[in-house]
């Protein structure tokens, strides 16, 4: 079991793995029309949040918000989302004896 060279995409059985569909993606207000990146996704929606994600490189001191602009690979027809997200820190305690 490994990644797919591809997607990326963890493959629990090689043998039967069929990568996800391309999408382009960009963010609407920190890149440039050169900036598009492709990504694996099973739709537009996922594409936009897993991109937020990838791009969320400093950990935890990011934005909240982000505005991802997503289309087919060459296509003109773009759809916006709104990424919103949070970061969030869990504690757990277990008595020691």
């Amino acid at each position: 079991m490994s990644d797919c060279t591809k997607c990326g995409e963890y493959m629990f059985f090689p043998e039967r793995h069929t990568c996800s569909p391309k999408w382009e993606v960009i963010d609407a207000d920190e890149c440039g029309e050169n900036d598009w990146k492709t990504i694996h996704a099973l739709d537009g929606e996922d594409a936009a949040a897993k991109y937020a994600e990838q791009r969320d490189d400093r950990n935890g001191e990011g934005p909240r918000e982000r505005t991802v602009i997503v289309r087919e690979p060459g296509a003109s027809d773009e759809k916006r989302f709104s990424i919103t997200f949070e970061y969030s820190v869990d504690y757990s305690a277990q008595e020691q004896s």
